[in-house]
């Protein structure tokens, strides 16, 4: 009895550290690699913080009850904390602004995403030249708007199998989602 006593208390406790210090990112993005790996995905890795609304938004149609089946097929998604504020930055993955350099992101600008094959290698960001001249990449974030959704969903193109039809349902269910109507 004592010794269950002394597991369940061991147990609580580590729970409590645990549940009370997120997981460094370093070993969170070797645990999707590895997952990726096994399971012949891509990674998408969305670098977030909680007051970020366009973070925010990209989280919505990522776990979408509609859109989840379309990531989950594709990618093993991570996200990544950073950045944040008084009391949320204990939900802080330390580490974060270091990953997030190792695949040349800006630690200044979220929503930033990149997505990975299983050895680690980026295959797509979320930065684009603002023209054929620039020599910085701008940023794109991520948003509702027709036109970002579109550059967004090209994006997933790229580093996915979906479909042309595939893309259009996710486009059209975030066009749903926020209640924007296309202008195009």
């Amino acid at each position: 009895m004592k010794v269950f006593i002394a597991a369940a208390f061991i147990f609580i406790n580590t729970y409590k550290v645990s549940a009370q210090s997120p997981l460094p990112a370093s070993h969170l993005v070797d645990s999707v690699l590895q997952k990726a790996k096994a399971e012949k995905k891509n990674v998408f890795i969305l670098f977030t913080a909680s007051w970020c609304g366009p973070c925010n938004d990209l989280k919505r149609t990522i776990h979408d009850e509609y859109n989840r089946q379309y990531f989950e097929n594709n990618y093993v998604t991570l996200e990544l904390y950073g950045s944040e504020v008084g009391d949320k930055k204990k939900n802080e993955n330390t580490g974060t602004k270091a990953v997030i350099l190792k695949y040349d992101g800006d630690t200044s600008a979220l929503p930033y995403w990149v997505i990975l094959n299983s050895k680690g290698v980026k295959l797509q960001d979320n930065y684009i030249k603002a023209d054929s001249n620039a020599v910085k990449k701008e940023n794109t974030g991520f948003s509702f708007m027709p036109d970002n959704l579109k550059q967004f969903l090209g994006f997933i193109k790229k580093t996915s199998k979906l479909s042309k039809g595939e893309l259009q349902m996710i486009y059209d269910r975030c066009q749903q989602i926020n209640r924007i109507t296309p202008k195009d």
